[in-house]
């Protein structure tokens, strides 16, 4: 009888073995594990990104805490269910670090092209030490015997990983026949930095497309350490398009002497695609910065048809300054392109006045004004703010952008500079006199110019929108009148 007792308590010890509850106080394994089937990370979040410690996966912290006890379930589980159900199944046995789980997952990934997939790569990145990366290299007839979505998780599981012994795995598929797993693989490349990744990285680079050339270009600024440069320069002259644009881009991340002289070339490339790339390089190279003629060049991307080439060179003169092109730029404003017209307006903030402004400053030479405050009739509503808060930086006025309000000022401004300016040419004649000793031939025509420039600055006082004062010119104006009048001029 006491034999057959012990039979059982060891047969219901057993079984609560299978169900996953361990011996250290781990209650209800069998329904935490059972919590997971269905479980996915939340919207917005990245699979390759999940740790225990975030709140969102507490149903799979709370199924790892059971340790061992809970491998079998999850196991037994994984085998019965769908793979839609299978994800956090996956996710709890790669942080068990659970060996019996490599063979089935690497089924999964072979098999599942969604998101269970995706799951299987993550966990296999994980099972590392379980050997799961070398049974995924060792994979009969390699990732070219899987579907593209399915080599793709293939490569994740390597590039997740970051385990550099399996690079040259990695690395094929920077080859792959399908441009979309290529991407995703130079994408990864990015982050990962190995000897024997600059090859495949500029082979790739060579192949492109455009795309792919790109990718492949920041990969490569990733491992510059081992990329030859004058392998690079040598694509400068390449007959395919991408593969200029391709180096470009790389030698405005390796940021050289000799690269820097290859940018300023391609600026004149006959593709507006490397001109592009050109201008986006200078924006980031620290060697030097460019001349005032290709300032002006990049400025003259502005008025391209291709919004995305204006962009750039409009953040790329953001970062070198805009000043040196302004009569470029000023051109710009009147371009049928409404794209360029608002990236114009924007830049010449930096084109403003560099002294102080004020309401006597003249500001009738700046053909911008006139034309910005046109802008604030512009059906585009970015247009418009860059202009008022361009003519605030030029004016100081704060009108913002009531155009109303803006060409009433500019009426006025006009009329006041025209009673300043007369007066001030009155008083430059009267002083030039002064100056050649002649004073005495002129005192008449001197007496009348500073009491005609008086009764002007007296027209500008009423003239201006607010109440304006031209005290300080009054003072010089009857100084000057005293010394007139004194005996034989002035001394």
């Amino acid at each position: 009888m006491y034999g057959l007792a012990k039979k059982i308590a060891h047969a219901a010890f057993a079984a609560a073995i299978a169900l996953g509850c361990s011996s250290a106080g781990c209650g209800n394994t069998g329904s935490k594990v059972e919590s997971l089937k269905g479980w996915t990370v939340p919207e917005g979040k990245e699979i390759v990104k999940m740790k225990l410690k975030q709140d969102w996966m507490k149903p799979v912290a709370d199924v790892v805490e059971c340790k061992d006890g809970a491998v079998e379930p999850l196991l037994k589980c994984l085998a019965s269910s769908t793979p839609a159900d299978s994800c956090g199944f996956m996710t709890a046995l790669a942080f068990l670090h659970a060996a019996k789980a490599v063979d089935p997952i690497i089924e999964i990934l072979r098999k599942e092209e969604g998101p269970p997939g995706e799951y299987a790569a993550f966990a296999l990145s994980k099972l590392d030490k379980e050997g799961s990366l070398k049974k995924l290299a060792d994979l009969e007839g390699g990732a070219s015997a899987l579907p593209p979505a399915a080599r793709k998780n293939y490569y994740r599981a390597f590039a997740w990983a970051r385990n550099t012994s399996f690079c040259a795995a990695l690395a094929k598929g920077t080859a792959d026949p399908d441009q979309s797993v290529r991407d995703e693989v130079l994408g990864m490349l990015g982050t990962i930095k190995h000897p024997s990744l600059a090859g495949p990285l500029l082979d790739a680079l060579k192949a492109g497309p455009s795309e792919s050339a790109a990718l492949a270009a920041k990969a490569l600024a990733f491992n510059r350490e081992h990329v030859n440069e004058r392998e690079v320069l040598a694509l400068v002259s390449s007959d395919k398009e991408f593969v200029r644009e391709g180096v470009i881009e790389l030698l405005g991340l390796l940021d050289t002497p000799a690269g820097y002289k290859a940018i300023l070339a391609a600026l004149n490339d006959s593709s507006p695609r490397v001109g592009k790339a050109a201008a986006a390089a200078l924006g980031i190279v620290k060697h030097k910065k460019p001349a005032k003629e290709e300032i002006i060049k990049i400025a003259a991307m502005l008025d391209s048809p291709d919004e995305d080439t204006a962009r750039t060179a409009h953040d790329t003169l953001i970062k070198l300054g805009a000043a040196e092109a302004r009569e470029t730029i000023l051109a710009i404003l009147d371009s049928t392109k409404i794209h360029a017209k608002r990236f114009a307006s924007s830049l010449l903030v930096q084109c403003a006045p560099k002294k102080e402004v004020s309401e006597k400053t003249d500001l009738t030479g700046f053909a911008e004004i006139p034309k910005l405050i046109e802008l604030l009739a512009s059906p585009d509503r970015d247009t418009v703010l860059n202009s008022g808060n361009t003519l605030m930086i030029y004016t100081g006025r704060t009108f913002d952008d009531e155009k109303k309000l803006w060409d009433q000022w500019w009426e006025n401004h006009k009329a006041l500079m025209k009673f300043v300016g007369e007066a001030q040419k009155l008083i430059a004649a009267v002083k030039k006199w002064k100056q050649e000793e002649t004073l005495g031939e002129h005192k008449e025509e001197a007496i009348a110019n500073l009491e005609k420039a008086g009764e002007l600055y007296e027209q500008a006082e009423e003239a201006g929108l607010t109440k304006m004062s031209f005290d300080n010119e009054h003072t010089e104006i009857n100084l000057l009148l005293r010394q007139v009048r004194s005996t034989g001029g002035m001394d």
